[in-house]
């Protein structure tokens, strides 16, 4: 629902827009913008395939076409920025300085890679996760397995196996991809997804 307010006495025109839905109104105030609402195609969430359409204000496209570099570097540092008010505010800074880290560094990739379909941002973070994490989850002597708990090892020679959990050849775009395993039943599985993960040996 589009409100435009207008204050003959200043010349300011307020343009709100409210979804039934909407928890938290956001007041966008412009004096460019008409009141309308105009259809985009964007990314999927999560990593997904395909594009989805959604509806935007005219002032909030001007201001995404136009908006800063500090203003981009923060929607890209809180899209998978997962904070807790229990964590300590150490914690939250530490957090912090490694996310930027991981966004600069696809910032370099993006700019620097000669392939044709560069990797999206999440699986270019869940790779990158995955290969710092090699030399430990594969590092040492395997326990006995009456002593093994549960848990993902690197899948050897940088081979890879449908995750048991989160793919799914029988959707469009479902098939997920995972270089880790199972240390139990050797099943594909993402580090992720090891908490509703069941082993049936």
């Amino acid at each position: 629902m589009n409100q435009p307010f207008l204050d003959k006495t200043s010349c300011w025109l307020l343009l709100t827009g409210k979804k039934k839905t909407q928890k938290k109104p956001v007041l966008l105030l412009s004096s460019k913008s008409v009141a309308d609402v105009t259809e985009v195609e964007i990314r999927q969430r999560g990593g997904g395939d395909g594009d989805r359409v959604v509806r935007r204000k005219p002032n909030v496209l001007d201001y995404n076409k136009s908006m800063g570099g500090v203003d981009q570097s923060d929607m890209m540092l809180y899209a998978y920025l997962d904070e807790r008010r229990t964590v300590k505010y150490w914690k939250k800074v530490a957090f912090s300085i490694l996310n930027r880290m991981f966004v600069n560094s696809y910032i370099l990739y993006k700019q620097n890679t000669a392939a044709e379909n560069p990797l999206n941002r999440y699986k270019f973070y869940v790779q990158a996760v995955e290969q710092l994490v090699e030399d430990y989850l594969g590092g040492g002597e395997a326990l006995p397995e009456r002593r093994q708990k549960p848990g993902v090892v690197m899948i050897p020679d940088s081979k890879e196996k449908d995750c048991c959990v989160c793919s799914d050849r029988k959707q469009p775009g479902g098939r997920k991809r995972s270089r880790t395993a199972c240390t139990k039943c050797h099943k594909g599985l993402h580090g992720t997804c090891l908490a509703k993960h069941k082993c049936k040996k």
